[in-house]
């Protein structure tokens, strides 16, 4: 820091030093005043009039000098915080993969939030730390000089109190060590919650969250609250080292001089060197506090900077290329771990072989590899470090390559491997060109479509529609209001997981990148969808383009030029496509059984087009038909703080009456500090005639009353307000899980997080210390005020034009830097919006214009968690290292920056003008005090003079401080305003139900039945689902059709009452009960539903399968079995208490939806909802979950939403929805096939082809039969 600011840092130091000049010569001033009234007969009208003077210039050189210090310093902290904040970011888009291992997003969040402004305050203050010791030697000196050895028990006292604070800095900063790691994990709390709201609201789970989240503030808070006791004293200290060092050296004195007083210029003079102890440890206090947060900070930033980043080495690929010119790929003989080994450096002979020389044979554990049951988007775990062995391969240029085998084969691992997020063993590899890389969980920017697809390339109107048409989004795109200027919400919360894949395809085919690895981004597609991007975009826009293709899709494979067969880590054979693909690892699924999506039931004939279809519905249509936005605005309140959230505040902090008294406190300590500084004049002026040690036990007794108070002020204040921001926090936690979904749809997980980030870490712990300044300050300068005027009535002729110039001055700054801090506060909520988007599904990574890349050793292995990719997987930097958009997204985070800075900045200096008029007009009271001495030199007493410069003098700084901290309070109420927004939201339904509605087994049946029910998901958006009526009997299997936004997820959301507006309309009958009278906990807690995409939250695995604790380990443990789980569970060596990383990420896709699977057996619901539930999982797994619901649920009604025919071929019944949220076709398979030949299933039906419709329709014939015989058998 000095090497890079030193410069700034020794101009501030001059203009310290000359505060501190002018500080001195004032003491002397006042010195020479105090004399000049002793000898008032020996008057000289030039010595009076340079004195005056003299106060006044000094005044307002120190005021000066000190804003001009003020104003370089924080200048330089924010050159330091933004400097930190981009070596963050950087460092969080170079890092490598598998050094995130151990962090969670709550982490990095709080490195941008919290720690860099603790950053900037250490750096604000560093250079008053430091000179309080030189303040202090300089003044002590004086003391000595004045009154000889005396001086030195005052100023031992000072002395001490300097390490004392340092050691409470410390140890609080210790304290605020253990809360900031509870922070972290309440804040990645929160953003799982508000990621996964949707599951959490199905499944009724708010009050278990609601605790868990409780927990961890309790935690929190406690920490916190030691901590500010910590300060609170610290702070009582510094208003305490005045009085008891002149105690110290007053007794002293006495003592020495047996029983004789030091004389009154001598006595106001040590006085008012000891008051400058009180300036000094004002700013050093807050100084140690932020420097003990700033050793904190700096271990958690090191934390981050010495995670490796991604190495690149052109010199030997240079080498490679000049031999191997032909090829764009080479991998040669290469073993990839997530765990690092130690590797030997790789010879390129001229020959053209790769030679590898290494010191650790890892071939003997060749065979120790092991497999898990993960999905074909998930990476594998090996119990060896070893992910892949030997490993060669190459790719000549323009070529079409496809790798297949079974799930957990390690084929996503190798493209992860070749673009260095993985360990190389052995061997070497390169990449010649320019990389694209496409994974099977897309990252989407809360972006247009069209910013989506360009991603800061430079637009092509033509390239672009090519684009868009290959990859099957033009009728998408024109079913958004705003085309292709819809903006897309936060993590593509309103896009189907087609659409989504469709878009990161788009963007990969829209670059320029002349090699594309793509993993699997048919999964989530339907048959047509998945023929026409073979068609357009394999066969089409990418040919010419070197491609490696990760699939199970057969007819991806066959227009492959190579296909390479990969199995247990390693690639074991290179299948060419004129010879017979072994099927036993092709997925025929999606060729047997295409996603059940069709045109409007007026167009039942026409041919189904790949733009039409429904892939994977998760989300909601949030901007159908409405504008092109998804997300709101941001809130922002204009003009004075309001009074509800100063009452709200005031509530929070333990009531109105408690609140008033901590305030009575605050007056009361002022009272005694000033009868403090009073009774020096009475002993000084010998008043009542007592002994000298009666009026020194008189004034010891002031000061340790004032030192006792301070404190007591100090711990009620603190009290108060930790109590605030609890309840507060609480209560705001409780309302955002409250909400409605359709607040989380509309508000980026940034802007929410912010909430409970930012404002939280700003109530908890900055406004605290900035009110307990302004009331301290505040009273101190009223309380002067009052003293000078009562003591020389003359003085309050100043009042009127005073307190003019003090509320006009103060008005016009609150009115300005309020407004500042609002759109301060509102410019952060983009960084971290930033910030978050590029934490998300870290698997996205694509390193652009490298002409070659290594991983390297370089990890302690010891301590390396064991875990797989798939721990890493869902981390997040998203697509910023695809297409090598580092660049451009850092000139985003830094536009960002700029704009914060740009209204901190105006803060800054709109602080110090008012600072700096402020200072001036109290300059003119203390030379008006100083005026007034003089001329009333006959008729004043020396002590009167002396204690009314020294009451004048503290005015100087402490109202002009005062007033910025009054504004700083209103400033930083913006938090509390923000906090209290939130806290007001509007809450879904009363989450319990009233007594005697439902009974305790409700729904014992489980018939379902729509009445004229219509749903729309805002009351400015057109109906979703219109005027739908249909009934479904006890224990029947449905099925739902429908194109994509018909209406399918939202008959679920009807369902789970999980949107409800006046525009909803209808009623919903469960065995005979009207769910609008049921509370919503009640409802979703007794239904159950298997969602597509299965999360789990940190925690253990029984809280995500019990968050309740309703049920014993045994009736856990028999639904795990049932579920086909127990063999894994058995693995794990804490079974049930084992922990559930971050977003799940130690279960693979195929075990998390088993998980999912386990929830719904152990609730024995009557009512079962499938969303989709087998759409992303691989085919052993969806076999196992059919296998589980035909035996587990014979005895529920179900209700699937489908995303492949065979799913629901043997349903009871299967219900199509048709545009506009009507019902089309509404029968049983069968008779839908044979007495509608021309319906829309039956069309359907048909599009599959005739070997697959024909193996359908005798899959329905055969499920016809069943249910027959099943009715006849039980009449």
């Amino acid at each position: 820091m000095w090497l890079c600011f030193g410069v700034e840092y020794f101009r501030a130091s001059i203009l310290k030093a000359t505060w501190l000049i002018c500080i001195i010569l004032q003491v002397y001033i006042l010195r020479a005043l105090v004399k000049l009234v002793e000898d008032h007969h020996n008057f000289k009208w030039w010595w009076g009039t340079l004195l005056v003077l003299g106060m006044f210039v000094t005044s307002l050189g120190a005021s000066i000098s000190q804003h001009l210090c003020f104003t370089l310093c924080q200048k330089v902290a924010m050159k330091i915080r933004s400097t930190v904040s981009m070596a963050v970011y950087n460092k969080l888009l170079n890092v490598q993969l598998a050094s995130l291992v151990g962090t969670d997003s709550g982490f990095m969040l709080n490195l941008v939030t919290n720690d860099t402004q603790k950053l900037l305050d250490a750096a604000t203050f560093f250079n008053f730390v430091w000179f309080a010791l030189v303040e202090l030697i300089t003044v002590s000196v004086l003391a000595i000089i004045e009154i000889g050895v005396s001086a030195v028990p005052g100023v031992i006292v000072a002395f001490l109190t300097q390490p004392l604070q340092f050691w409470m800095a410390r140890f609080g900063a210790r304290l605020r060590m253990k809360a900031i790691k509870y922070t972290d994990s309440r804040v990645n709390m929160m953003r799982e919650v508000i990621n996964g709201i949707r599951v959490i609201k199905y499944n009724g789970w708010i009050a278990p969250f609601l605790e868990k989240i409780a927990d961890l503030r309790r935690n929190e808070i406690s920490r916190i609250k030691r901590a500010s006791f910590f300060r609170a004293a610290s702070s009582a200290i510094r208003d305490s080292v005045t009085p008891l060092s002149s105690v110290a050296s007053f007794g002293t004195y006495l003592a020495i001089h047996n029983g004789h007083f030091m004389s009154p210029s001598q006595a106001f003079t040590i006085l008012a060197l000891f008051s400058i102890f009180v300036r000094t440890f004002s700013i050093a206090t807050v100084g140690f506090q932020a420097a003990g947060e700033a050793v904190i900070a700096m271990l958690r930033l090191r934390k981050l900077i010495n995670m490796h980043t991604l190495e690149k080495n052109t010199s030997e690929d240079n080498e490679v290329c000049k031999v191997f010119p032909e090829k764009v790929i080479m991998v040669n003989n290469c073993s990839f771990s997530w765990e690092p080994r130690e590797k030997e450096k790789i010879n390129v002979k001229g020959s053209g072989r790769v030679y590898v020389e290494t010191q650790n044979n890892d071939e003997e554990n060749s065979d120790s590899i092991k497999e898990l049951d993960q999905s074909s988007s998930e990476l594998f775990e090996l119990e060896n470090n070893v992910t892949l062995k030997n490993i060669s391969f190459s790719v000549e240029k323009g070529k079409l390559v496809s790798i297949y085998g079974p799930v957990g084969s390690g084929k996503s691992s190798l493209l992860l491997g070749m673009l260095g997020e993985m360990q190389c063993l052995i061997g070497e590899y390169f990449i010649q060109r320019d990389i694209a890389y496409v994974p099977q969980q897309p990252w989407i920017l809360n972006a247009t479509v069209k910013e989506n697809i360009v991603f800061m390339s430079p637009f092509d109107p033509e390239r672009y529609r090519i684009t868009v048409s290959a990859c099957a989004l033009e009728k998408d795109i024109s079913d958004f209001a705003g085309g292709h200027d819809a903006e897309i919400g936060d993590r593509g919360i309103n896009l189907s997981g087609g659409q989504k894949a469709r878009i990161s395809l788009a963007r990969a085919c829209y670059s320029s990148a002349a090699v594309v690895f793509l993993d699997d981004p048919l999964a989530a597609v339907d048959v047509p969808t998945a023929k026409h991007l073979i068609e357009h975009v394999f066969c089409g826009i990418l040919r010419g383009r070197t491609t490696v293709l990760v699939t199970h899709n057969k007819m991806a494979l066959e227009v492959c030029d190579h296909v390479y067969y990969m199995d247990k880590g390693r690639l074991r054979e290179d299948v060419r496509v004129n010879r017979e693909l072994p099927t036993d690892t092709i997925c025929t699924d999606q060729v047997h059984s295409p996603v059940v999506e069709h045109l409007d039931d007026t167009d039942n004939n026409s041919e189904l087009k790949g733009s039409n279809v429904d892939e994977s519905r998760t989300s909601t249509p949030v901007f159908r038909k409405a504008t092109g936005r998804s997300t709101v605005e941001e809130d922002r309140v204009a003009g004075n703080i309001q009074a509800s959230a100063l009452i709200a505040y005031a509530k929070a902090s333990g009531g109105l009456f408690f609140v008033s008294f901590v305030i009575f406190i605050f007056l009361l300590a002022q009272a005694v500090r000033v009868m403090f500084d009073y009774w020096l004049r009475v002993w000084t002026d010998q008043r009542y005639h007592l002994r000298q040690w009666m009026y020194f036990v008189a004034f010891a007794s002031f000061a340790i009353g004032a030192t006792l108070l301070a404190l007591s002020r100090a711990l009620l204040y603190t009290v108060s307000a930790i109590t605030a921001a609890k309840n507060m926090h609480g209560k705001m936690a409780h309302r955002v899980l409250r909400s409605p979904q359709l607040f989380f749809d509309q508000n980026v997980t940034g802007r929410i997080l912010n909430r409970f980030s930012k404002d939280q870490a700003l109530v908890d712990e900055i406004l605290p210390i900035t009110a307990q300044q302004f009331f301290e300050y505040m009273i101190a300068s009223l309380g002067s005020l009052i003293f000078v005027g009562v003591l020389i009535p003359w003085f309050l002729l100043a009042f009127p034009p005073f307190l003019f110039v003090f509320f006009y001055l103060q008005r016009r700054y609150v009115v300005v830097s309020r407004e500042l801090k609002r759109l301060e506060a509102i410019s952060r909520s983009p960084i971290y919006a930033h910030f978050t988007q590029t934490l998300q599904r870290m698997r996205l990574v694509l390193l652009r214009r490298w002409q070659g890349f290594k991983s390297r050793p370089g990890l302690d292995a010891s301590e390396f968690p064991k875990m797989g990719a798939s721990t890493l997987r869902g981390r997040g930097i998203s697509s910023v290292r695809a297409y090598g958009m580092q660049s451009k997204m850092h000139d985003i985070f830094l536009s960002f920056i700029d704009a914060n800075h740009r209204s901190y900045i105006l803060f800054v200096h709109m602080s110090r003008w008012v600072g700096v008029r402020l200072d001036f007009a109290t300059c003119i009271c203390v030379t008006l005090a100083s005026l007034l001495v003089v001329i009333m030199r006959n008729s004043i007493s020396v002590g009167l003079a002396g204690v009314v410069i020294v009451q004048s003098l503290q005015l100087t700084g402490f109202i002009q401080y005062s007033v910025r901290q009054a504004a700083e309070v209103e400033n930083y109420f913006t938090s509390v305003e923000r906090i209290n927004a939130y806290s007001n939201l509007p809450t879904e339904a009363k989450p319990d139900t009233s007594p005697g509605i439902i009974e305790k087994d409700w729904p014992s049946r489980g018939d379902i039945e729509f009445v004229n029910y219509t749903m729309s998901y805002r009351v400015d958006l057109p109906p979703i689902l219109n005027e739908v009526s249909f009934k479904i009997n006890a224990k029947e299997k449905i099925g739902i059709l429908g194109r994509t936004g018909v209406g399918k997820s939202s008959l679920v959301a009807a369902l789970f009452r999980m949107v409800e507006n006046e525009k909803c309309t209808g009623d919903i009958i469960i065995d005979s009960v009207n769910i609008k009278s049921i509370g919503l906990d009640d409802l979703r807690k007794r239904l159950s539903i298997i969602p597509q995409d299965p999360i789990l939250f940190q925690g253990s695995l029984r809280f995500n399968l019990d968050p309740f604790e309703a049920y014993s380990d045994v009736e856990i443990n028999e639904a795990l079995e049932r579920a086909h789980l127990t063999g894994k569970i058995q693995s794990l060596e804490a079974g049930l208490q084992s922990a559930i990383v971050q977003n799940g990420e130690n279960f693979s896709v195929g075990q998390r939806q088993l998980i999912c699977l386990a929830r719904s057996l152990l609730r024995r619901s009557r009512i079962i909802v499938m969303d989709e539930a087998t759409a992303a999982v691989d085919g052993e797994t969806d076999a196992i979950i059919q296998s589980t619901i035909r035996s587990s649920f014979e005895e529920c009604t179900m209700l699937t939403i489908a995303h492949r025919i065979d799913t629901v071929i043997d349903c009871d019944r299967v219900l199509i929805l048709a545009q506009g949220g009507r019902i089309a076709e509404f029968d049983s398979p069968h008779r839908l096939l044979s007495s509608n030949p021309e319906g829309i299933f039956a069309s359907m039906v048909r599009q599959t082809g005739p070997a697959v419709a024909q193996k359908l329709q005798k899959a329905a014939e055969d499920a016809e039969r069943k249910r027959i015989e099943r009715k006849n058998i039980a009449e």
